[in-house]
């Protein structure tokens, strides 16, 4: 089952690039210099006809990270999760729940740290399941 990702307005990440193929990506591949591309959030999209009268097409969208070798599941999650948010939006998100633990501020920031947590279940588990299908 692809990974579908809920976040919150709150729950910030980084500007991830889509990238957009005609064909279903895999969701490993070699890329030949001891590194491997690991694809995630694919998703079937319809693409608008360019000219009047041509047909809507299909099209695949999707995240991806470079990984290096050797690849472990550890590995792959901490690239995605790098690719995502910085250490300092995570250590920030760590500090705001911290000071609303202390009262010092809103619940919402308790509710902004839980999604960040959920979030990372998500993909560690997506990682965990297509790991199963990683084999080079």
């Amino acid at each position: 089952m692809p990974m579908q990702l809920i976040y919150t307005k709150k729950l910030k990440t980084k500007f991830m690039k889509l990238t957009q193929s005609n064909d279903k990506p895999q969701i490993w591949s070699a890329v030949g210099n001891g590194s491997y591309f690991y694809r995630f959030n694919i998703k079937e999209i319809e693409v608008p006809a360019q000219t009047e009268g041509a047909e809507v097409t299909k099209a695949w969208q999707y995240n991806e990270v470079v990984v290096w070798g050797p690849v472990t599941s550890d590995g792959v999650t901490k690239e995605v999760m790098n690719a995502m948010w910085s250490k300092d939006a995570e250590q920030k998100m760590l500090n705001d729940y911290n000071a609303a633990q202390l009262g010092i501020l809103g619940e919402e920031y308790i509710a902004n740290y839980k999604d960040f947590l959920t979030a990372r279940k998500t993909i560690k588990a997506q990682i965990d399941t297509d790991f199963l299908t990683f084999n080079f």
